[in-house]
């Protein structure tokens, strides 16, 4: 084979590479693949003591990839006696998870501010909401 042949031979091969990678796009990075954003739906609750409501986490993937996001609750207000609140999260139906917020008999009135936090791999999200416990019955 002459220098010339092989030349050409060389140029075709790259070029078919390149056509081959470019058909199949480039591979995402890490923060493209655990790409997403949360937000609670709705972001204020009203709950009387010794109630619960249900609200929804949202997680939109902007990934290329369905990557698990794990969600935690927390809060200054949250525990397990009468004079706290809690929370549980349930099963993530296409990018909806419900969360029960339940207030305790002896929380006293006011606006308690918690944050759920979202991780996918090394990428962090959060998102705020708000219960507000009324006075009285």
């Amino acid at each position: 084979m002459t220098s010339a042949t092989a030349a050409l031979a060389r140029s075709a091969l790259m070029a078919l590479c390149a056509i081959m990678l470019g058909a199949c796009g480039p591979s995402p990075t890490h923060e493209e693949a655990t790409a997403f954003t949360l937000d609670a739906q709705p972001a204020t609750l009203t709950i009387s003591p010794g109630r619960y409501v249900a609200t929804s986490v949202v997680v939109r993937r902007t990934g290329r990839t369905d990557a698990d996001v794990e969600l935690s609750l927390t809060g200054a207000a949250l525990g397990t006696t009468s004079s706290h609140l809690s929370g549980v999260f349930f099963a993530e139906v296409q990018g909806v998870t419900p969360l029960a917020i339940s207030v305790g008999e002896n929380v006293e009135p006011g606006v308690y501010p918690l944050l759920v936090t979202g991780r996918a791999g090394d990428t962090i999200r959060t998102t705020e909401l708000h219960v507000n416990v009324p006075s009285g019955p």
